[in-house]
Parts: C-alpha cells; structure tokens; sequence
C-alpha cells in the first residue's frame, strides 16, 4: 500500500512556473548590428532589464551578459 502511495505521489507532475510578464519591446538590435522589429526578429531575443543589472551588481557590459544562454565572456 504504500508503494502504491509513493509511486502516486511520484507520478503527480510539480505545477510548472508562473510565466514572468515581460514588458513589450518594439525593437531590438540583431547581430545583423541594425534595428529590426522585435516581432519580426526569426532569432532568440533576451533581454537584460536595468533590474537584473541591479539585483545582480553588475558593473560592466561583460557581467550584465555573462548569464545570457549562449554568449560566452573572456577576460584577459
């Protein structure tokens, strides 16, 4: 019986996330280095707010995208 408990418990999916409410933004700049639409954009768009930036202490350009997925930075 009580394997049967755990094993019920186990199989209950967790509840997903709440998705966050991102404020629109009308454009972004690509690695094309020109303004483009951000609905038009066929690329992945992340955004790093001025309240990421102070949660975080950044202080460079560098440590404000260092934990964007995919972006990699070197200092020498």
């Amino acid at each position: 019986m009580l394997s049967m408990l755990l094993a019920a418990i186990a199989a209950t999916p967790s509840p997903s996330p709440s998705p966050s409410i991102v404020p629109e933004i009308a454009h972004v700049v690509t690695s094309d280095r020109g303004p483009e639409a951000a609905a038009r954009t066929a690329r992945t768009t992340y955004v790093v707010t001025a309240a990421q930036i102070a949660r975080d202490g950044d202080r460079t350009v560098a440590d404000a995208i260092a934990n964007v997925p995919g972006v990699d930075v070197i200092r020498y």
